[in-house]
């Protein structure tokens, strides 16, 4: 099981990615909106520092899937990270932080002693977590009229970020030139959940694009705590 996992997490060149699409569509902004769109959008990501514990199901090609547990600790002003995996018996088999741009391996149980996979582990974690860097480079409609923002996040990397106002879901797209590398899928939750207050949604559905380590991870919120001291 522990092997899969690792595979799941694993972040690869996407040489052979699945195929090339055209960017979203996105309308200009009706007049006066585009700062408060591009807020909505920033919106989305946690401010501060927060430690979240999330069920993990991650599923390959051919729908293997495996669990774990994953308690994950954010500061989005540093940008550091600090994650932990878990397997459901409570084995800590990765312990890895991301800060000042670089990550340290504190603890890897073989196969997750890879610092691949921990690396890959951290660009997901920064994508889910993280607002991209900078103010969006256009903000306005998409095709089914959400309000939406693109960001672009340096050579040939561009961010798609989607939002429902009904419903408060929303969705994000990362491309790798004409590629699409990653789709998160963020799904807002009962009130009455473990994870009400939370600046995240209960589920998040995170899908990797591409041939042949595309995989999928369901999170499922279970906790959302701010780490104490730091001010609102």
């Amino acid at each position: 099981m522990r092997r899969f996992f690792a595979a799941a997490f694993l972040v690869v060149p996407l040489v052979l990615a699945a195929g090339c699409a055209p960017l979203p569509r996105l309308d200009p902004a009706p007049p006066g909106r585009a700062a408060a769109l591009s807020r909505s959008c920033d919106a989305l990501f946690p401010e501060g520092k927060w430690r979240f514990i999330h069920t993990v199901r991650a599923t390959l090609r051919g729908d293997r899937q495996s669990v774990m547990t994953g308690v994950t600790v954010i500061d989005s002003d540093a940008r550091s990270i600090h994650g932990v995996m878990m397997t459901v018996e409570g084995l800590v088999v990765l312990d890895a932080v991301y800060a000042d741009g670089r990550m340290t391996l504190n603890r890897g149980v073989p196969p997750f002693d890879s610092k691949s996979f921990a690396r890959g582990m951290m660009a997901d974690i920064r994508l889910i977590f993280f607002k991209p860097d900078g103010p969006p480079e256009a903000v306005g409609i998409d095709a089914r009229g959400r309000p939406a923002c693109r960001y672009d996040n340096g050579p040939d990397r561009t961010v798609f970020i989607a939002v429902d106002p009904e419903t408060g879901n929303w969705t994000l797209r990362q491309y790798r030139g004409r590629r699409l590398a990653r789709t998160l899928d963020a799904r807002a939750g009962d009130p009455s959940t473990a994870g009400a207050g939370a600046p995240v949604p209960e589920r998040l559905t995170l899908t990797a694009h591409g041939f042949p380590r595309s995989y999928t991870l369901n999170m499922t919120l279970l906790e959302g705590e701010r780490i104490p001291g730091d001010t609102e």
